[in-house]
């Protein structure tokens, strides 16, 4: 049976009209993976970006979760470096 080619993957998305390569991301994206306890640890994921109309996000992930991954994700705004 021949094989379908598959075209490789693109090193990175292409910035959509709301998300400029030069735009800091509104958000990051993490997995939150408990350590046993009251232990856990945030692994980040990706970005995310408030679309301009205010009705939504785009999110790009940079990596996907795989361990322990209970399907939730968390977003946190970037902290403020001053």
């Amino acid at each position: 049976m021949p094989q379908k080619s598959r075209k490789p993957a693109p090193e990175s998305a292409a910035p959509s009209d709301n998300q400029s390569s030069s735009k800091q991301p509104d958000f990051f994206v993490y997995q939150s993976e408990s350590m046993g306890g009251d232990k856990t640890r945030l692994i980040q994921l990706g970005a995310a970006w408030k679309h301009q109309n205010g009705t939504g996000f785009s999110i790009k992930l940079d990596a996907l979760p795989v361990r322990q991954f209970d399907g939730q994700l968390v977003a946190f705004a970037p902290k403020q470096r001053g």
